[in-house]
């Protein structure tokens, strides 16, 4: 059978992902891998800039974005967007997450299977800016576990069935 080589897996499944997908650690079945890259504080492909002071997830995942564009220190990112919190310091420093990210560009190039695994997704994520950036299909899907889907089928089926098929 052939798979399309950039087709995401859902989140928290024990299938092998078809290049990279963003995983949670938290979630349920989580099972870490050799080829895990992991982007959570501290590491060098985490995002500098928390979700404090009333920054939110967007905000914060809007700065690290134009971090990975370049030409700004984290810090003058915060201050130019308006961001409440100090941003935290990239473990290694700069140098150490644009080799990070050289890294991730030529095992996408090489069509590694690999996770970024964090503890955000399916919530919008850095991650899911890492993806976008590195032209990995798909990135700006978000994905549940193929089990949470039933679920959420299930329910859906009851909620109907209680509603007397009205919406």
């Amino acid at each position: 059978m052939t798979v399309h080589h950039k087709v995401r897996t859902p989140y928290c499944s024990n299938f092998e992902p078809a290049v990279v997908q963003v995983a949670n650690r938290h979630a349920r079945g989580f099972a870490s891998r050799d080829s895990d890259v992991v982007i959570t504080r501290p590491g060098p492909l985490a995002n500098p800039f928390p979700m404090e002071d009333g920054d939110s997830r967007d905000d914060v995942c809007g700065a690290f974005r134009v971090l990975l564009e370049g030409g700004a220190s984290a810090r003058a990112i915060a201050c130019d967007r308006g961001l409440n919190a100090v941003p935290r310091p990239i473990k290694g420093g700069t140098p150490a997450f644009w080799r990070a990210l050289g890294e991730l560009e030529q095992r996408v190039a090489r069509d590694e299977h690999f996770r970024l695994v964090c503890g955000c997704a399916p919530r919008r994520c850095h991650g899911h800016e890492l993806l976008e950036f590195l032209g990995v299909d798909g990135a700006e899907e978000s994905s549940i576990s193929l089990g949470a889907m039933a679920s959420l089928r299930f329910y859906a089926s009851l909620l109907t069935a209680r509603l007397g098929g009205r919406e």
